[in-house]
């Protein structure tokens, strides 16, 4: 029989890691299958926020993704169930969870722990989001490395060359299909929130993204796409479906284009998917 643990928790706002008022609370029933979070927060700006619980490693503390709350009139309640399965491919435990953490804007967020240890605030590291200068030093060993292994004359595989092998290892992985009825030059698959952790360049950061987190919570996918035009183009999409005031957020997060799989004249309320071209 698994032990089972309920509590109250109380979350404080931080900011450069400081901490500060308290500004809510969590009632928690864990086990070594399945957490239920009861989550109340005050006084933050109305919208969507990512909740992650804390796994802490030997020198900073990873965020698994678990859910988003959403903050209306400035108050914030959901209710969450994670289960173990949330934790697949991570070296992470449903018991070894020790902390909430709600990022809320830059250097500002809300975290709770129930342990007595220190935590390490200022080495919080969301997923997908690194040290961009690491990043760029990774991906340019990465790609003369791919070059070394073609031809040792080569020239260095370019920022395009990348994500043309990336995106041929995403098609070896998943299951591809055409997700545009009237569209056959566009491919795409579904891909889960841990896989932009292996995207190239600065892609992995969207990892942190609150619009993009909204909707993979909510359909449990996100679409990654090749268009083959003149010009090859990759885009991310977010499943979602058609309101104004939907609108407007995708825009401001930076998925700007609604498309559906059925064209139609009528938009509002079908569902779709916003769209985010690369830039390569």
């Amino acid at each position: 029989m698994s032990l089972y643990r309920r509590f109250v928790t109380y979350l404080f706002q931080y900011e450069n890691a400081v901490k500060g008022r308290n500004c809510g609370f969590a009632k928690v029933g864990m086990s070594q299958e399945q957490t239920r979070m009861q989550i109340q927060l005050n006084g933050l700006a109305d919208g969507d926020y990512p909740v992650y619980l804390c796994a802490p490693k030997e020198d900073f503390i990873e965020g698994v993704p678990v859910g988003i709350l959403p903050v209306c009139q400035e108050k914030g309640n959901v209710l969450l169930s994670v289960r173990q399965e949330v934790f697949a491919g991570t070296p992470c435990r449903m018991d070894a969870m020790t902390g909430i953490y709600i990022p809320v804007r830059e250097n500002v967020f809300a975290a709770s722990q129930w342990t007595d240890e220190k935590m390490a605030w200022e080495h919080f590291r969301i997923p997908g989001k690194e040290d961009p200068e690491r990043h760029e030093e990774e991906k340019t060993e990465e790609l003369q490395m791919q070059a070394s292994r073609t031809d040792p004359a080569s020239q260095p595989v370019s920022y395009g060359d990348a994500w043309e092998q990336q995106w041929q290892q995403f098609l070896a992985a998943h299951p591809s299909f055409f997700p545009y009825d009237e569209e056959k030059t566009i491919l795409a698959v579904k891909i889960d929130l841990r896989d932009l952790r292996i995207l190239p360049g600065e892609y992995r950061s969207l990892g942190s993204n609150r619009f993009l987190l909204h909707g993979y919570f909510s359909y449990q996918h996100i679409l990654l796409g090749q268009e083959d035009g003149e010009k090859k183009r990759w885009f991310l999409g977010v499943p979602g479906v058609f309101q104004n005031q939907e609108q407007l957020l995708a825009g401001l997060f930076g998925f700007p284009e609604f498309r559906t799989k059925h064209r139609t004249k009528q938009k509002t309320g079908e569902f779709g998917y916003w769209i985010r071209y690369m830039d390569l």
